[in-house]
């Protein structure tokens, strides 16, 4: 699939329209990437061991009470506003992005101390891939 798209970018595009292309791939392998990192988040959330007794599906979003009073948990929530809430927390690991959900135990916290420094890294590159683009 990369090969097919790297001969069409290739072949008889301006050079905006390349460039816009290639952004595109950047952009698209970014979302892939926190699509994987977003999955494996809630994996852990769900079935990792943990050293504490809870996991990040185990806390109580800031502000949020059900119809009685009590605090309702991220696990409760339905599947779809929990992989919004897992990719939300990937995209802000990558970038100076805030979110109220935090690690609660080792490994959840290794796995993040993980992403803060790929992330780190992975915003440098892409800042640079992005300023090569401009500078051609």
């Amino acid at each position: 699939l990369v090969r097919i798209i790297n001969k069409i970018v290739g072949a008889g595009l301006g050079d905006r329209l390349r460039a816009a292309a290639k952004i595109l791939r950047i952009v698209w392998g970014i979302l892939v990437y926190n699509h994987l990192v977003c999955c494996a988040w809630c994996f852990l959330g769900r079935a990792a061991p943990s050293d504490t007794g809870s996991r990040w599906l185990d806390l109580s979003p800031p502000r949020f009470r059900n119809y009685n009073g009590e605090h309702e948990v991220y696990g409760e929530y339905p599947p779809g506003y929990l992989y919004l809430v897992a990719f939300h927390w990937t995209l802000s690991q990558m970038t100076p992005g805030n979110i109220d959900v935090i690690p609660s135990n080792s490994i959840e916290r290794l796995f993040n101390i993980l992403l803060l420094v790929v992330g780190l890294l992975f915003c440098s590159m892409i800042v640079s891939l992005f300023s090569g683009q401009i500078m051609q």
